[in-house]
């Protein structure tokens, strides 16, 4: 027979071993899902080739793909009705676009939002630029995108310019202007 005071000792010792496998397994199977979910590098395409891109337009005037935008560079933004900085920015990307929209083509991709209000926030910021929803953000994950807003320099050939996949965050109008005078070679 085992004395009682030895058979607790045994469930407490059981119990703590128990809980530390668990956290063990925990911390494991999160790593591994950040691993796994994590777009890799080369996910973006060869030679920083952008993912190609066919989506509907917020007008509901069909869909717009990297193949209608080829041929002048482009400035793509990720946003969302509901996120506070993208709501700051969308004036200064409408100003942008009014200022070098005959030299570079503005693309307003909605990401992680409801079309109605997508739609809601084009007309109340009076964006007058293209504008798409990227309904299940297929093409936001294939971009690497990780939070919003994110904007994205492509030049002609729908390659990324310089290190523009790295400008997540809310950008001024500075900030705007200096991407896009790298996107046409500071002319």
């Amino acid at each position: 027979m085992v004395p009682a005071d030895e058979l607790d000792d045994f469930h407490e010792h059981t119990k703590l071993r128990r809980l530390v496998w668990v956290i063990v397994g925990a911390v494991i199977a999160i790593s591994i899902g950040i691993v796994v979910l994590r777009p890799a590098e080369g996910e973006r395409g060869a030679a920083g080739v952008a993912p190609s891109m066919s989506l509907e337009l917020l007008g509901g005037e069909g869909t717009l793909s990297d193949a209608d935008l080829r041929g002048k560079p482009v400035v793509l933004n990720l946003w969302a009705s509901w996120c506070v900085p993208c709501r700051r920015e969308a004036r200064v990307f409408e100003a942008a676009h009014q200022k070098y929209g005959d030299r570079v083509q503005f693309v307003g991709v909605n990401v992680r939002d409801d079309i109605d209000d997508a739609r809601d926030f084009v007309e109340e910021f009076g964006v007058t630029y293209p504008n798409v929803f990227d309904e299940g953000h297929r093409f936001a994950d294939a971009l690497g995108n990780a939070g919003l807003p994110q904007t994205y320099f492509l030049d002609a050939d729908w390659h990324f310019v310089e290190a523009s996949d790295q400008t997540p965050g809310e950008l001024d109008r500075a900030g705007l202007e200096a991407g896009i005078e790298a996107l046409l070679g500071g002319d």
